[in-house]
């Protein structure tokens, strides 16, 4: 995993703004934002989970951010692009490496971190992810955090949330698919639904 500050250089605050963690292995994007962020302070894409309280920005809408970042893969001379930057194939991480992170849309940069310059409290938030989860017989899934707790969740009590989850049960196959989503952040059955790490936690019973 790579880790990067994100700052914004039209702010008045020394401090990151975030932080992008990127997985190798899945090739996936995570931003996690400071918790004393205010919603004018944060990118536009992020104002509205800002707005919210939401501080942990998942995979899907990071990566938005980081193709505002990066040229298109579908730009015509793209094959010229990378062989002049020396890029074996086209890599939105690459290439937002080779820029760290600027764009003409605002005054955001990224620097490289290491672990531990990673400030505490969003150490802890990433612990509250899912570390191992399985499926019982009768449909609760068990789901472990890195911070050891331990939830068990009803899914047949999840179906008016996540209609997905109704096919699931119907669905043995998928239903035991189950897997850890990229750092915990969620719980995936058989790239039919992605369940986050946050919402297990809420609606699972805590076992001791």
């Amino acid at each position: 995993m790579k880790s990067y500050a994100i700052y914004d250089a039209d702010l008045n605050r020394k401090r990151a703004i975030g932080y992008l963690f990127y997985y190798e292995k899945a090739e996936a994007f995570v931003i996690e934002l400071c918790e004393d962020l205010d919603e004018w302070e944060a990118p536009l894409l992020f104002q509205g989970l800002v707005r919210q309280g939401i501080y942990t920005v998942s995979k899907e809408i990071s990566l938005m951010w980081v193709k505002e970042r990066v040229i298109p893969s579908g730009r015509q001379n793209i094959g010229t692009i990378l062989k002049n930057h020396r890029l074996i194939k086209y890599s939105e991480m690459a290439l937002l490496a080779l820029s760290k992170g600027r764009s003409s849309q605002d005054a955001c940069y990224l620097n490289i971190v290491e672990e531990e310059e990673i400030p505490e409290y969003i150490k802890q938030r990433r612990k509250k992810n899912v570390q191992e989860c399985f499926v019982t017989r009768d449909n609760q899934l068990l789901c472990m955090f890195i911070d050891n707790m331990v939830r068990k969740v009803d899914l047949t009590k999840m179906t008016e949330r996540y209609k997905e989850v109704a096919h699931v049960l119907r669905n043995e196959e998928i239903l035991r698919s189950v897997s850890i989503g990229v750092g915990g952040y969620t719980v995936s059955f058989g790239g039919v639904i992605e369940i986050s790490a946050s919402e297990l936690r809420e609606s699972g019973v805590l076992l001791p």
